[in-house]
Parts: structure tokens; sequence; C-alpha cells
């Protein structure tokens, strides 16, 4: 079967932005194939060419623009120009505020600010072995929707980021399932994924443990997340990762230590891919 390169790592060969040690696999493995290397080297010169004529385009329209701005009117100073357009941007990031958040739209459950005090036991000779200590850990279950905040948190999967092949066809199983999981069939996105190609496996798996989130199967999604984690995915290790987090994050109840216990990992580390979104997600707790 003909060698398929991602795009993420074509762009990152031509950019130069790979390692030495994915760098010498890529030099032999276009060595070893002629046609590959053809073809490398036609992405390249597109790419020059592309930035080439974006360079033009952008230096042709800056010369428009300065030879159709407007001259200021006789008896306005410049500082009363620079205020209106000032003003004129302000309008516009309001308007698109308002267009983007209209007032009055719907909140995630959050925590009781204000929980009623539980009255103190009374003193016991019991051991204190009898005593539940664990109890109130599961008790920030009870006040935020912890479900549909992991559903918020988790995106669907972008379809023009996951791998297609040469098979990969309008009629093939694995873009039938992509279509069944816009139209919200998740049970039929499962079968579909199942018939699917070897080449992609990891796609598939990806696409099956989303579905798996969906149906609100969260063990057997988190299983399927995790694989993907384990074996070092380049295209889904971090996604991955995250997915495992909301897998979590979803049943609280019996996982609010695993789920702590990653979200903190991932704060303590600002140059984690969802470390922003990590920092959200644990202010929403907080409310």
């Amino acid at each position: 079967m003909k060698e398929e390169i991602p795009d993420d790592l074509t762009r990152a060969w031509l950019n130069g932005q790979l390692a030495p040690a994915e760098r010498e696999k890529m030099e032999r493995l276009l060595d070893s194939d002629p046609s590959l290397a053809a073809g490398m080297a036609r992405r390249r010169a597109e790419m020059a060419v592309s930035e080439l004529l974006i360079a033009a385009e952008t230096r042709n329209l800056f010369r428009e623009w300065r030879a159709e701005s407007p001259q200021p009117l006789p008896g306005v100073k410049p500082a009363v120009w620079l205020a209106g357009i000032v003003a004129g941007f302000v309008l516009m990031a309001v308007a698109v505020w308002l267009v983007c958040f209209p007032p009055g739209a719907p909140a995630l459950p959050a925590e009781n600010p204000s929980p009623k005090l539980q009255p103190t036991p009374p003193a016991s000779s019991a051991p204190i072995a009898a005593a539940p200590a664990e109890k109130p850990a599961a008790t920030p279950a009870a006040s935020i929707n912890y479900r549909a905040l992991a559903t918020r948190y988790l995106p669907d999967p972008t379809f023009s980021k996951l791998r297609r092949t040469t098979v990969d066809t309008a009629a093939s199983p694995y873009r039938q399932a992509q279509r069944a999981f816009e139209a919200g069939d998740y049970r039929r996105t499962i079968g579909l994924l199942a018939q699917t190609d070897s080449t992609q496996q990891q796609s598939a798996a990806f696409l099956s443990a989303h579905a798996l989130f969906r149906l609100q199967r969260f063990a057997e999604a988190e299983a399927q997340f995790a694989r993907l984690v384990e074996g070092n995915s380049r295209q889904y290790r971090f996604a991955s990762e995250w997915a495992v987090l909301m897998c979590r994050l979803a049943d609280f109840a019996n996982h609010h230590k695993e789920a702590r216990q990653q979200l903190d990992s991932i704060l303590n580390n600002p140059e984690h891919p969802y470390y922003e979104q990590a920092r959200q997600l644990r202010q929403k707790m907080k409310e």
C-alpha cells in the first residue's frame, strides 16, 4: 500500500519544524519513494508561490488603501479624526459582543453559594471507624451538574482534521459514520465504525469514543480514549487525554478523586495544549 503522509506532518517538514529523529525518518521515506519525494517537492513549490502571491496581494491592497483613504476636512484636527475612528471600533465591538453573548443566555447550573449548615451531631461512644468519613467528598456532585459541564467542555470532533485515505469515498462506512454522528445517530455511528478499514483505526476509535460519550456510556468512552493516550497517538494524544478528564467529570460522583488529580496535573503545566480550558473549568467548579 502506498505510504501516505498526514497534512500536519507535511507542513511541519516543509516549515523545518520536525524533531531530528522525525526529520531523519522523513528523509529515509522520501529517499525510498521517488513519487512521494516528487509530491513533496511539488508541495514545497506550491507553498513558496502561495507565499509570494499573498505578499504581493497584501502590498497592492495596502497601496490602494493609502491612495483611497479620505483626507481630513479643513479645520478638523487629526485628534478628532482619531477619536471618531476609535468610537467606531468600540461600537462595532459592542455589536459583536451582543450578537455572540445575548443578554439572558442560559448558564450552566452553578454550585449553591450559600449551602445550609448541618447541625452538629451529639457526642457518641460508638467506635470512630463507624463514622462515614468519606461521605462529605461526594457533596459537590449534588450541587453542580457535572455531566452538563463535561458535555459543554468536550466539543465534537472536527471531521476536517480526521485522517482520510484514498479509499475513503462518500459511500465508505467511515464517511457514513461521520454523517450519522452529525445527525445525532450515535448507535449507528458505532456500528459503521466497526466496519472501517484498518488504516483508519485511530480515527475510528476517536470518533467511536465520542459517540459513546454522547450515549452517556462514560466508562466505555473513557477506556477507548485512554487507549489512544497510552498508544501516544500523534494526532489524538492530547485531545484524548482531555476527553478522559471529561468522562470522569461526567461521572464525578464515582471518579471525583481521579478527575481532580488529572485537572491539577494539567494546571501544573502551563505548556499543556488544554491549559486554558482547564483553567476555565476550575473557575466554573469554584463558582
